[in-house]
C-alpha cells in the first residue's frame, strides 16, 4: 500500500534525525529582551548557523502573538512571500488597490493589535518588495518585527529599505553564536567526543548535523559524500529538490514518475531531507545550494525542464518562471513572463515585475516588435515605481 509505505518512510526520517535540536535558552531570552525593547530586531548567523532553529524556538517560547513567514530563494522573489501563511484574499485585494495601510490594519485586526504583536520573517535575505512594503506598514500600526537572515547577504534593496525605515535607536540585533562544547555534547550524545566535534565543525549547527557518518572536512564534502551513496533514483530526486527553493509536493513527484515512497528510501537514509505528510525538501538551503552548484549547466537545464513539464500555465507563476528560466525554455519564458510581471506589480513587487520582464527581453529576438516596445515601457515604469 503506497500510503503505508509513505508513512513508514516518514517515521524513518524522524527516527534517524541523529542530531537533536539544542534548546538555545540564552539566545531565546536575548531575543525576547531585544524585541520587547525595539521595533525591529535582526537575528543573524552564517548560512546554516541556526537562525531558523532559534527563531522557531523563540516563537514556541514567547507569549507574544506572532505572524510568521519565510522567503524562499526565488529570483525574482515571490510577491508577499513573507505573508504567505497569514495573508488572505482581503489583504491581497487591498494591496492591489494600493491601500497598504488598510491591508496592514486588516492583518492586525485578525491577530490582535498592541505591542504584543510580532511579525517574524525567516530567510529575509530573499525578502520581496511587496513583503517589505507591507511589513513597513505593520510597523507603523503598532507591530514589531523580527528578521532572520544570514551574514553578508547579497544586496537586497527591499530588506535594506525595511531596516532603514526604522530609526537606529529603535533597531537592535542578535547574533546566533556557534554551539559551545556543552551544547555540542547535548546535540551529538552517544559518547561522541564533543571537544573533537566542536573543533572539526567550529560549533556550526548545520556542520554538526553532517559530522557523523562522513570523513568530515566541510559541509560541502559531507553533503557530496552522502549524495554519492544514494541510489540512482535517490540522486534524481535530490537533483529535483536542489533545483526547487521551496518544498516539493509528493503529488508532483508522483506525476513525474518519481514517487517518493519507492524512489526516496536512500534519501531518507542519507539524512539530507525533511519530509512532511505531503511535501519533501532538502534539510537546509545550504545543502540545496551545494548540490545545485555541483550540477553541470546542462544537468540543471534538464532537471528544470523535467519539473516544468508537469506545471501548466495556470500554476504558480513564480514557480513556473523559476523553472522556465532554469530550463532556458524561451517559449514558456515569453508566454509566462508578462503575466508574472503583471501579477507582481499588482501586489506592489515592482522590482520582481521588472526582473520578469528582463527575463523576457533577454530573448527579445523572439518577441514581436510591438510587444518589445510595450515590455520595455512597462519595464521602465516598474523600475521607476521601485525607486520611489
Amino acid at each position: 500500500d503506497p500510503g503505508s509505505r509513505r508513512g513508514r518512510l516518514l517515521s524513518e526520517v524522524r527516527r534517524i534525525d541523529r542530531v537533536q535540536q539544542v534548546i538555545r535558552r540564552r539566545l531565546i531570552d536575548e531575543l525576547e529582551t531585544a524585541i520587547s525593547g525595539s521595533s525591529i530586531v535582526t537575528l543573524s548567523a552564517p548560512a546554516g548557523g541556526g537562525v531558523s532553529t532559534v527563531l522557531d524556538q523563540w516563537m514556541r517560547h514567547t507569549r507574544m502573538r506572532v505572524m510568521s513567514g519565510v522567503c524562499p530563494d526565488f529570483t525574482p522573489q515571490r510577491p508577499l512571500a513573507a505573508f504567505s501563511r497569514v495573508a488572505d484574499e482581503e489583504t491581497a485585494a487591498l494591496i492591489r488597490e494600493a491601500d497598504w495601510r488598510a491591508a496592514a490594519e486588516a492583518l492586525v485586526s485578525r491577530f490582535g493589535s498592541g505591542d504584543q504583536l510580532v511579525l517574524a520573517v525567516d530567510d529575509a535575505d530573499h525578502l520581496d518588495e511587496a513583503s517589505a512594503r507591507l511589513a513597513a506598514q505593520l510597523l507603523a500600526v503598532s507591530c514589531r518585527l523580527v528578521i532572520g537572515h544570514h551574514h553578508a547577504p547579497p544586496t537586497n534593496p527591499s530588506l535594506d529599505m525595511l531596516i532603514e525605515s526604522i530609526e537606529t535607536k529603535d533597531r537592535s540585533s542578535v547574533e546566533v553564536h556557534p554551539l559551545d562544547e556543552a551544547e555540542v555534547g547535548s546535540a551529538l550524545g552517544d559518547g561522541t567526543d564533543p571537544g573533537a566535534a566542536r573543533v572539526a565543525t567550529g560549533g556550526h549547527p548545520l556542520a554538526l548535523s553532517m559530522y557523523r557518518g562522513s570523513g568530515f572536512a566541510s559541509i560541502a564534502t559531507a553533503v557530496l559524500e552522502r549524495f554519492d551513496r544514494l541510489t540512482a533514483d535517490g540522486q534524481a530526486l535530490a537533483a529535483i529538490l536542489a533545483a526547487s527553493p521551496e518544498p516539493v509536493s509528493l503529488k508532483l513527484l508522483d506525476s513525474m514518475g518519481r514517487p517518493w515512497d519507492t524512489h526516496g528510501r536512500s534519501l531518507v537514509k542519507s539524512d539530507l531531507v525533511t519530509v512532511t505528510d505531503d511535501h519533501v525538501a532538502l534539510k537546509h538551503d545550504k545543502i540545496r545550494r551545494v548540490l545545485y552548484e555541483e550540477m553541470t549547466a546542462l544537468r540543471r537545464r534538464f532537471v528544470h525542464a523535467e519539473v516544468l513539464g508537469q506545471l501548466t500555465d495556470t500554476d504558480d507563476l513564480t514557480l513556473s518562471m523559476h523553472h522556465a528560466v532554469g530550463a532556458g525554455d524561451v517559449d514558456r519564458i515569453i508566454a509566462l513572463g508578462p503575466a508574472a510581471a503583471e501579477q507582481a506589480a499588482a501586489l506592489g513587487s515592482y522590482r520582481e515585475a521588472a526582473r520578469h520582464l528582463e527575463n523576457v527581453l533577454a530573448y527579445e529576438h523572439s518577441v514581436p516588435e510591438a510587444d518589445r516596445r510595450s515590455f520595455r515601457a512597462a519595464l521602465e515604469q516598474h523600475l521607476a515605481e521601485a525607486a520611489v
